[in-house]
Formats: C-alpha cells, sequence, structure tokens
C-alpha cells in the first residue's frame, strides 16, 4: 500500500539504519525505493547488503535531493508515498497510525505526524508537537495559528496529487519541501497525527554542510506572490520571510539577508522587520 521514497547521497553511516526503521514497521505492506543521488561513498553497497526484497535501489546522475524524490515518486507502485531522508528514522507504528488515518479520514490526500530531533545516541533534542488537536486542516491557517513546520520524513501523499502539483522543485537547493507543502496547502487539507512518529537526526553525517546556501535558488527568495489566494497564505509568506530575515541577521549573514529584503520590499516593510525582532526580544 505504502511506496516508501528514500534519497540517497554519502549516507554510507546511516543508511541501513534508516531502511531498518522501515523494515521494522508493524504495518508491513510497503516497498521501499531508494534513489542513489550520484553517492561517492559506499552508501549504495549498504543498500544491498540488506537483502530485502523489498528494496528497489536506483542509481543517477547527482543532481539533488528533489531529482531523487521525484524520481522516487515515478518509480513508485503504490498510490501513497510516504518520504524518508537517509539519516533519519521512523517510530515503528509510523505507517500503521498512518494507515488507521487513512481509513478513518476519507478526505485525507495529505498526512502528517508530529516529529522530534534527537542525536543518535536516542537523546530527544526538541519536540516539534504544537498545541494542536489532531484533525484536518488547512494548511496555512495551521501553520499561522500553531507555528513550526512539517518534517519530509513525516508526511504521506497521494501518488497522484503529488505529480498533479508538479512534485518537487528541482531547481531550488533549500526549501524544496516547503514550496511542496504550499503547492498541496492550496489543493487539499492536511491531517495532523498528534503522536510523534518520525526522528530527524542531528548529529546524523553531512547534515551540516552549505549552511550558506546560494539566496537565489532557495524557496524564500522565490515566492510567487501572484499565487497567493487569500489572506491565511499573506500571513503565512510575511512570517517566512521575517523568520528568515532575523535568522539571518542572528548568524552576521547581513548581505543575504539585504538580498532578501530587496527582493520582497513591498510585502515587508522596515516596519514589519523591526516588530518582528523586538517581539522576539
Amino acid at each position: 500500500m505504502f511506496s516508501v521514497v528514500i534519497p540517497l547521497y554519502n549516507k554510507e553511516l546511516s543508511i541501513q539504519d534508516t531502511i531498518n526503521s522501515v523494515i521494522d514497521q508493524t504495518f508491513g505492506n510497503f516497498e521501499i525505493i531508494v534513489v542513489n543521488d550520484g553517492s561517492t561513498d559506499c552508501s549504495a553497497e549498504k543498500v544491498r547488503e540488506l537483502g530485502d526484497d523489498r528494496i528497489k535501489l536506483f542509481d543517477k546522475v547527482n543532481g539533488g535531493v528533489s531529482s531523487a524524490r521525484n524520481l522516487g515518486i515515478l518509480k513508485a507502485k503504490y498510490n501513497w508515498i510516504a518520504f524518508l531522508d537517509g539519516d533519519d528514522l521512523w517510530d515503528p507504528n509510523f505507517l500503521m497510525q498512518v494507515n488507521n488515518r487513512i481509513n478513518e479520514a476519507n478526505e485525507a490526500i495529505v498526512i502528517t505526524t508530529a516529529y522530534a530531533k534527537k542525536n543518535r545516541d536516542s537523546t530527544i533534542v526538541h519536540r516539534f508537537l504544537p498545541n494542536i488537536k489532531e484533525s484536518t486542516y488547512d494548511y496555512f491557517q495551521m501553520i499561522n495559528e500553531f507555528g513550526g513546520n512539517i518534517s519530509c520524513s513525516a508526511i504521506c501523499v497521494q501518488k497522484k496529487t503529488l505529480i498533479s502539483v508538479g512534485m518537487f522543485n528541482e531547481k531550488l537547493t533549500h526549501g524544496e519541501d516547503s514550496d511542496l507543502w504550499e503547492k498541496l496547502g492550496r489543493t487539499t487539507k492536511f491531517h495532523f497525527i498528534k503522536e510523534v512518529l518520525s526522528y530527524y537526526i542531528l548529529d546524523a553525517e553531512n547534515r551540516a554542510m552549505d549552511k550558506r546556501s546560494n539566496i537565489y535558488k532557495t524557496r524564500i527568495f522565490n515566492i510567487n506572490f501572484s499565487t497567493l489566494t487569500n489572506e491565511e497564505e499573506r500571513i503565512y509568506y510575511k512570517k517566512a520571510i521575517l523568520k528568515a530575515l532575523h535568522r539571518m541577521c542572528r548568524n552576521g549573514d547581513f548581505k543575504r539577508a539585504y538580498v532578501l529584503f530587496k527582493r520582497h520590499a513591498g510585502f515587508i516593510t522596515l516596519f514589519d522587520v523591526v516588530s518582528y525582532i523586538l517581539k522576539l526580544l
């Protein structure tokens, strides 16, 4: 019933743990699609060592995580696609809980769960469990009201819906996941599972690489305001830009902050920026 899509790039130390967290699921009706995005280490060999018939490994020239996920979507044979990054982990009941919600919430096309950040020694650093009841929500309203974000390793979407909205934007190097959630948010509702069922591993290999991305290839720079349809979206994007500006300034990245502010001048003002920062003090 589920196609689990795992993009893989130089994760030889973590990929087996990630795949085993799928193999150990209490719900067993799934396939695992691993897309090796031109790894230069022994990642692909580590996948082959597992020797499970449910694992399908596809090799491609390096093109970025979006191209790897998109290939996985197209190769999937099941209607429901769950994403899992090559250094993240699932709770054993992730697929079982998602399957239960699919059967209970017939209108749901996107299912997402709470998640937590933890170190590889299993120490929980932060739980993304907002003060929100389990229900079906408008995406933009949900994020505006409760804050936080959605992890790519904690979401399941119908394949036909992913294809209909254009899948992941391969031109973006950062924020491609949020860009997709936003496209989905304009077409369907999100069903939120309150339980923590996915884990983002903070000290995974090469996770800290390239923190300062090319600003011109980020989702936050390339927001298309002509697609905005209501006030909830405008509030959502204003908060997203202000949050990004604050983070850049806090990190001393004033050049990129200026480029971003100049890009969206008019949609946000200097007064908006100052007001946002003062609220955080």
